[in-house]
């Protein structure tokens, strides 16, 4: 039976809305083709072709994994069930036209404790088989309304409970597996858009802790809902699109038994996106088309806990394995955030700038930019954004480390902050006054300290980190000893700015001899981070040899 056909037949079952879902999603993805997937698993091998014999397949619906990492398969239109190796070899077929039918009713395979075989068919049926393919019950059949179990789908079983996506009541069913007929023990869900809700759920896989995870297919979204059936959380929806955490009709899914990361195939977007269990994105990969890692129509996925992940394809009648991603040792590579400016308030010698640097590489997607003060020394501070920088310019260094230990090149950018409008010198300090009072230096050559404090605006919030600049000039003529102050002749060091803490700066200036008999002019500008002049000081000297 042609695509379209089932389709028709599907929609005498779910109604007329299904069907418009269907539509609009086909048309969706016509016009909004998938992105190229980053970080792919690695491509291995498949089989499968169009046909009814062994190994071929006829609008195959779902895959299962058994405890020995064989692959069973609902072949829908053959009425039957295939099994393979992990490798692709046809092992047995599950034929049984007397219970599945003939009219293409296959859907979805689980197996209990025991072995026992629990097939799900489209005409609002599951069968129960031995281990050995013999017939058994129908397990589960038509029910009452309040209980219904219409159009199941896949099936999946964990701890000998049986979960059903009953795509036609918009439910999530729940049975026991003992004895020949399926006691039903809960149902979850009802038709909606709302959380906890559903429309058309086709996929449904189980956590060893009860934790429900939803194909829910009609909402173009996945659900998960905890072992009582309260909702968790919801990824997608409700309207269809190809971004990372956006759905074109979800229609199978499992759970990754190594990581417990969710898969799913995402049936019109022809591609298999994987998820963590609290619901963020991953990886995606797949595009429309009949090659290595493409899809036709991915209806169904498996994986086992050695890192092969198995894609069933509905048009594409075919199984693609993949194996572990390849080795990622790609460094990822930080961009931004440039450099950052702002303004203190009046009487603040502080102002919060906020900052954001991004990193990824062809792997990772996105990774966490860390940000630090002092980075590369043992005082080396983690900070935040927004934060508040003081006064003058701070070098913040952003690193970055990919989730295989690649570390990005580390990336700078500086934050300044400007005073309000202007700074209030004190000084000079002792041993060096102000003009219009001269200092008298009895030896050219000697180093002077000159100490000042510097507050914003009078306030008595002292200003750290600005810049300072130093410039002398001459012909002030004789000396004057009426307005003559001795300097001390030795002080500590070369020419260096030191800010000692509480607005305190100092200045060593190193003298030349050439200064010997002559007056000089020294002005100190002092500058906020941005270059602009917000204070200065002036003070005269006379060199006397």
């Amino acid at each position: 039976m042609s695509y379209k056909k089932k389709q028709t037949r599907l929609s005498a079952i779910l109604g007329a809305l299904v069907l418009s879902v269907l539509v609009s999603v086909v048309l969706l993805a016509v016009a909004s083709p998938a992105l190229a997937s980053v970080g792919a698993p690695t491509y291995v091998r498949q089989w499968g072709s169009y046909g009814t014999s062994g190994g071929q397949f006829n609008y195959p619906q779902t895959l299962t994994l058994d405890s020995s990492g064989h692959i069973w398969v609902a072949d829908d239109e053959n009425n039957r069930v295939q099994v393979f190796t992990g490798t692709g070899d046809l092992l047995k077929l599950l034929a049984d036209s007397a219970h599945m039918g003939t009219g293409g009713d296959v859907n979805g395979v689980a197996f209990d404790s025991s072995g026992n075989v629990f097939v799900s068919l489209q005409t609002s049926k599951i069968l129960k088989y031995s281990s050995e393919g013999i017939f058994i019950s129908t397990y589960a059949s038509g029910m009452s309304t309040d209980w219904a179990l219409i159009s199941p789908h896949q099936i999946c079983i964990v701890d000998d409970h049986l979960y059903v996506a009953s795509t036609g009541t918009h439910k999530i069913l729940k049975f026991t597996t003992a004895g020949t007929a399926g006691t039903l023990e809960a149902t979850y869900g009802s038709g909606g858009s709302g959380n906890g809700q559903f429309s058309y759920p086709y996929g449904v896989a189980v956590d060893s802790a009860g934790n429900i995870y939803v194909a829910d297919s009609g909402n173009n979204r996945i659900q998960k809902l905890d072992s009582s059936g309260a909702w968790v959380w919801t990824v997608g929806g409700p309207s269809s699109g190809t971004g990372d955490s956006q759905f074109n009709f979800p229609i199978g899914l499992c759970l990754d038994p190594a990581s417990g990361d969710v898969l799913v195939a995402d049936i019109y977007n022809y591609r298999v996106s994987r998820f963590t269990s609290s619901g963020a994105f991953v990886v995606r990969w797949g595009t429309e088309g009949t090659g290595n890692g493409q899809f036709k129509y991915p209806c169904g996925v498996a994986a086992t806990s050695g890192g092969d992940i198995y894609v069933l394809e509905q048009s594409g009648n075919r199984i693609q394995q993949f194996g572990p991603a390849p080795a990622d040792t790609t460094a990822p590579v930080i961009t931004g955030p440039g450099n950052k400016s702002a303004t203190a308030a009046s009487g603040s010698s502080t102002a919060s700038i906020s900052f954001s640097a991004s990193a990824s590489d062809n792997v990772d997607a996105s990774v966490t930019v860390h940000y630090w003060l002092a980075y590369g020394t043992v005082s080396a501070s983690e900070i935040t954004s927004p934060y508040s920088f003081p006064i003058g310019v701070t070098t913040v260094t952003c690193t970055a480390q990919d989730a295989a230990g690649n570390n990005a090149t580390p990336v700078t950018f500086t934050a300044t902050v400007s005073a309000a409008s202007s700074v209030t010198l004190t000084g000079f300090l002792a041993p060096v006054d102000v003009s219009p009072v001269w200092n008298i230096v009895r030896n050219a050559g000697q180093v002077i300290p000159l100490k000042w404090r510097a507050t914003q605006n009078g306030s008595g919030v002292a200003v750290s980190g600005a810049n300072v600049t130093m410039t002398t000039t001459g012909g002030l003529g004789a000396v004057n000893p009426f307005f003559a102050d001795a300097v001390e002749e030795y002080a500590p060091g070369g020419s260096s700015l030191q800010y000692l803490g509480d607005g305190y700066y100092q200045i060593n200036w190193a003298t030349p001899k050439a200064y010997a008999k002559t007056s000089k002019i020294l002005t100190l500008s002092f500058k906020d981070g941005s270059g602009v002049t917000v204070g200065t000081l002036v003070a005269l000297f006379t060199f006397l040899k």
